[in-house]
């Protein structure tokens, strides 16, 4: 029996969701077991993700967080000889995994990290912590990173992934075997609609598309862009933006439409998070696309010209058309103004615009798919024994009860800094939040 098992805390319309989602599909189809560890209090779930996750299928276990004694009051069953993969994607998230994987260790249970950024604290460990205390923390997740790629617990979306946490680490590693498979496949029967491409061209001509979680300053590429959108507005009339998204930046896209003139920010349609299903409905009617990682896949699958842009960038810079630009959507290299993109694209003829929109459908496509309910159990990691983590386990624990609040901030001190503990106690009618 084969079971995915994977640690994650909300289905949000994201990247990873969506990645979770399209696999959670075929896994189903192939009557595999699924089991979510959910480490929120309560289910936070896109409503047109629904239908995949609450039909009784996957088995959702609800956490409180990383409580005391939580991996022993896990209520988890396996049966005898079951081959378990769980996937984490953060590295917080893969220690715990571990845990769960020492209680079941008469089993066969491979443990994965896949790498979905190259910066962050989901990567970095020691950016969740004060920085007096970063460089030594990070020189144990060194060592803690240094075995798990030696015993094949990484792998990474993509090269940038692999060259953030190598670099950012001083590891030597090679990379091949551990960049996500291009091969991987999740739908058969897709073909390339030159009728949508002929319509699009003619009914949507000017019309500019970019879905985005609005998360500053990792994509903050969509202020560039609307900046671009300005300099274009007054030589393209007939120009639109449409900007679908959600996340803790939304106020601050608001305020900057706000402040345009009426003529353009009129243009400017922004939108709350659209189900994931219901996209194609917006990518019928745009002329091309513009952002970051995987919402430039769904694009081009749907034979949108699209243009890949920089992360971590305040201006919107372009590498150009797909399938040319297609491993640097998730660069943060410098690229060059969007709207040289946007202009020419805007000048193609109906034939050429065809042919660019049938190599954007193409980019993604591979000629020799590995499906990937069947891929995901082919990796094995070398050892069964879990990743030696002791070392960094003090910091582990004070960020357990750091997130999840289950226990006063002091109880920190009181354990690791018991001279500090006494100073901060007469102040605790003054600390709130923790700080």
């Amino acid at each position: 029996m084969k079971t995915f098992l994977f640690i994650y805390g909300d289905f949000n319309l994201g990247g990873i969701q969506k990645y979770l989602i399209k696999l959670i599909r075929l896994l189903k189809k192939d009557n595999i077991r699924i089991i979510w560890i959910c480490k929120n209090r309560e289910l936070i779930i896109d409503k047109g993700f629904e239908k995949d996750l609450l039909d009784g299928y996957v088995e959702i276990i609800l956490m409180e967080g990383y409580k005391k004694n939580w991996v022993k009051n896990l209520k988890l069953k396996f049966s005898a000889g079951e081959k378990i993969v769980a996937f984490s994607f953060s590295f917080y998230d893969f220690l715990h995994l571990e845990m769960i994987k020492k209680k079941y260790n008469y089993l066969e249970f491979n443990t994965f990290f896949w790498v979905a950024h190259f910066k962050g604290k989901n990567l970095f460990f020691e950016e969740n912590f004060p920085k007096i205390l970063r460089k030594k923390i990070k020189d144990k997740t060194k060592e803690i990173y240094y075995n798990m790629d030696k015993n094949n617990n990484i792998f990474y979306g993509n090269k940038s992934h692999f060259e953030g946490l190598t670099n950012h680490y001083n590891i030597f590693s090679q990379m091949k075997g551990k960049i996500y498979d291009e091969r991987s496949s999740f739908e058969t029967g897709l073909f390339f609609s030159e009728k949508d491409a002929k319509q699009r061209y003619k009914n949507n001509k000017y019309n500019i598309l970019s879905i985005t979680r609005f998360e500053f300053p990792h994509k903050a590429y969509i202020f560039g862009l609307i900046n671009s959108f300005c300099l274009l507005k007054e030589k393209y009339k007939q120009l639109k933006l449409t900007i679908i998204g959600y996340g803790g930046g939304k106020e601050l896209l608001k305020a900057k439409i706000a402040g345009l003139p009426f003529n353009i920010k009129k243009d400017i349609i922004l939108l709350n998070k659209v189900s994931y299903d219901e996209l194609h409905n917006f990518f019928r009617n745009t002329y091309i696309y513009v952002g970051v990682a995987g919402s430039i896949r769904d694009a081009s699958r749907n034979g949108v010209i699209s243009i890949p842009v920089r992360h971590y960038s305040y201006n919107c810079e372009g590498y150009g058309f797909l399938p040319e630009s297609k491993f640097l959507t998730t660069s943060n290299i410098t690229g060059e103004p969007i709207e040289k993109y946007l202009e020419y694209a805007f000048n193609l003829s109906e034939k050429e615009y065809i042919l660019y929109s049938k190599k954007s459908y193409s980019s993604f496509i591979p000629k020799n798919p590995i499906y990937e309910s069947e891929r995901i159990f082919k990796n094995n990691n070398i050892s069964k024994s879990i990743v030696n983590f002791n070392n960094i386990n003090k910091y582990l624990f004070i960020l357990d009860i750091y997130k999840t609040n289950r226990l006063h901030i002091l109880y920190l001190f009181k354990s690791y800094c018991p001279d500090l503990y006494i100073k901060l106690k007469k102040l605790k009618g003054k600390i709130v939040n923790g700080k």
